[in-house]
């Protein structure tokens, strides 16, 4: 377990440069400290009030990794593994053996936003980034949607 004595100082760190630009929303300054290689407009955009709203009410803890079981986390890693290599595979190396952990940089990501909720159209999105900007191939969306519809369907089968 993390040490709970971290969160005042992460908090006082937060309100500190949060009220250097109050104009910013909690969502746009946690964009702007992390830098992400690949941009969330989900979180760049929230309003504070709507993101009050779910961390008051709709927070599920079921999709948070450290409420998960270490045979759950497996499962889904290999699932996610697996999906990435043999149905999203944009760049065509699903029949090469030697190539099987070409894609296994993006599994602890995709886990991740599992884990957290995402919906269909936030793996499908993230799925295209990946494709367009990682490896500069555009058009990718029909496997992204497979891959996605797919990776929704593990998610079940690993948190029942």
């Amino acid at each position: 377990m993390r040490d709970p004595e971290r969160i005042d100082g992460v908090l006082a760190a937060v309100r500190e440069a949060w009220q250097r630009d109050p104009d910013l929303r909690l969502g746009q300054l946690m964009m702007i400290a992390v830098k992400p290689e690949l941009p969330c407009r989900e979180m760049f955009y929230i309003e504070d009030d709507a993101l009050l709203r779910r961390l008051r009410n709709d927070v599920d803890v079921r999709y948070f990794a450290s409420a998960r079981r270490p045979d759950e986390m497996l499962t889904l890693r290999r699932a996610v593994s697996e999906v990435l290599h043999y149905i999203w595979d944009p760049i065509g190396i699903a029949g090469t053996p030697q190539a099987r952990d070409e894609y296994d940089g993006y599994v602890e990501p995709i886990c991740s936003l599992l884990w957290q909720g995402a919906e269909h159209p936030v793996l499908v999105r993230h799925l295209v980034q990946l494709s367009e900007q990682r490896m500069e191939l555009p058009g990718m969306e029909q496997q992204a949607e497979r891959a996605a519809h797919r990776l929704l369907q593990w998610r079940e089968i690993a948190t029942r």
